[in-house]
């Protein structure tokens, strides 16, 4: 092969004047098969970027906690102790309430629980959902690998197309994949958020989170 050549296709990473930096990433073509594309990363001189780095250092305190700190105090403080128990739900005509189910005992000062599901599986997966008084949002915490269903999960990283996703959820999905395993995980999310109606209530008319 001529060394010229492979210098001329190879992608020129390099910081520029003016130029954000980039990263490699895998993208799939419409022939299935995968190009190696840039995309740009975040820069701390960028206001928005500043904005978002901002928030993810504060949403990370609810990543690390779905992991032990929150299924723990749920098991010890909610269902004390039951640890057979599926998951914990409020009644909806308590979710408007401020005085109750607060997280600052595990680190989460801002952070109301409504809703937290304890299942670990093939399909469901640990989850829960809060609310952060301090930046008016309704946080949907996930945990990520943590067991050997997990694992199991994680290998199936096949791409699936969105396009049955997108006609459910209402975007045009035909020209992007997901990894089979997370997109099954998605899916019975999905589902258990809608059967549980913790959100339809939180952003219905009577709701002061809206």
């Amino acid at each position: 092969d001529d060394p010229r050549e492979k210098e001329h296709n190879r992608l020129d990473l390099a910081p520029r004047p003016g130029r954000r930096p980039t990263m490699l990433v895998l993208e799939k073509k419409l022939d299935a098969s995968f190009e190696v594309c840039e995309r740009e990363v975040l820069q701390e001189s960028n206001l928005d970027d500043q904005r978002v780095i901002s928030d993810a250092a504060h949403f990370a305190k609810y990543a690390s906690c779905i992991y032990v700190e929150l299924p723990n105090y749920v098991i010890d403080e909610l269902m004390e102790g039951e640890e057979e128990c599926s998951d914990f739900k409020r009644e909806l005509d308590t979710l408007f309430s401020r005085d109750k189910f607060r997280l600052a005992s595990i680190g989460l000062e801002h952070a109301i629980l409504c809703y937290a599901n304890l299942v670990n599986g093939i399909v469901a997966t640990p989850y829960a959902i809060m609310i952060d008084e301090e930046m008016k949002k309704i946080v949907i915490a996930v945990r990520g690998t943590r067991s050997l269903e997990d694992l199991v999960v994680d290998v199936q990283f096949v791409p699936e197309s969105l396009e049955k996703v997108g006609r459910v959820c209402g975007f045009q999905g035909g020209d992007y994949y997901s990894h089979k395993g997370f997109l099954a995980r998605s899916k019975w999310m999905y589902n258990d958020i809608k059967k549980c109606k913790i959100l339809k209530t939180l952003y219905s008319e009577q709701s002061p989170f809206k």
